[in-house]
């Protein structure tokens, strides 16, 4: 289902560490085909909470850690990273998109933060990193109510820059995109990047 545990996060540190390396791409473009048996498209349905059974707090707090580090890391990577969205980006899936430098909806894309439903906190960046984008009523309005929200009030409330009606219409979209990135100076790339963030 598209859900981020430990083999994930590991997988995802391993691709953040080749973004910061000097022959890195320019851009990074993340997407989802998947589709659940019910048809339903997924993004990223969260985080793998089910493997945290049995964890002692302390290792909890460990991995959420080791979460958030991936995720600041992906965040500051040298390169313009377009996230596009089709389907369920729940919790950590709209935690994820928060790394992105541009992010596009597509009409079939859900956002939500479920975790307090849940009795944990979104731990890897929606109560600090989402207050940027979308501020501060929003951000309580998501976590506290764990309202799912579809592309155009996502977009309406500043979580995502665009919107496209497939996946396909968005790549189309990031393409374009990645191709002017192309044409720069990956050194000055990476300058404004860090310059903006600054």
């Amino acid at each position: 289902a598209n859900e981020m545990g430990t083999p994930q996060l590991r997988e995802l540190e391993r691709l953040v560490e080749d973004l910061h390396a000097e022959d890195a791409p320019t851009t990074l473009i993340s997407y989802s085909r998947r589709v659940s048996s019910r048809g339903t498209p997924i993004f990223i349905s969260g985080a793998n909470v089910t493997e945290r059974i049995g964890w002692r707090s302390g290792r909890v707090k460990q991995h959420v850690r080791w979460q958030r580090r991936v995720l600041t890391n992906l965040r500051k990577a040298p390169c313009f990273h377009v996230a596009v969205v089709e389907g369920v980006a729940l919790g950590w899936g709209t935690e994820y998109l928060l790394t992105a430098d541009y992010r596009i909806a597509c009409d079939r894309a859900t956002f939500a933060l479920p975790e307090t439903g849940l009795g944990i906190l979104p731990g890897a960046g929606g109560t600090s990193e989402l207050i940027s984008h979308v501020g501060v009523a929003h951000t309580l309005r998501l976590g506290m109510t764990g309202e799912r929200i579809d592309a155009d009030e996502a977009h309406r409330i500043g979580l995502v820059e665009v919107r496209a009606p497939t996946v396909d219409a968005g790549l189309e979209r990031a393409n374009a995109l990645a191709a002017m990135v192309a044409r720069r100076s990956p050194t000055a790339l990476s300058a404004f990047k860090l310059a903006v963030h600054q």
